[in-house]
Order: structure tokens, then C-alpha cells, then sequence
């Protein structure tokens, strides 16, 4: 039983891990593209 509920805890914690994985993922592609849209639009005021 204490096997069980152990695997349990690593599973629950490598899906916690997945989850802040791909919406660190997520964020990060976000800022890119509002900061390079940002810089592009600076560009093209000079």
C-alpha cells in the first residue's frame, strides 16, 4: 500500500512539473512575440 501511494506522489508531482513546464513554454513563446512585434514597430518609426 505504501508503494502504491508513492507512485501515486511522484506521478501527481511529474504531471505538476509537466504542467509548469509548458506554460513556462507558453509565456515565454507570448513575450517573444509581443517583443518582437514591439521592436519591429519601433523599426519602422526611424
Amino acid at each position: 500500500m505504501a508503494g502504491t501511494s508513492l507512485l501515486a506522489l511522484l506521478d501527481d508531482i511529474a504531471s505538476v512539473l509537466d504542467d509548469v513546464a509548458l506554460m513556462t513554454k507558453v509565456v515565454v513563446n507570448k513575450r517573444e512575440t509581443f517583443f518582437g512585434k514591439t521592436f519591429l514597430t519601433d523599426t519602422r518609426d526611424l
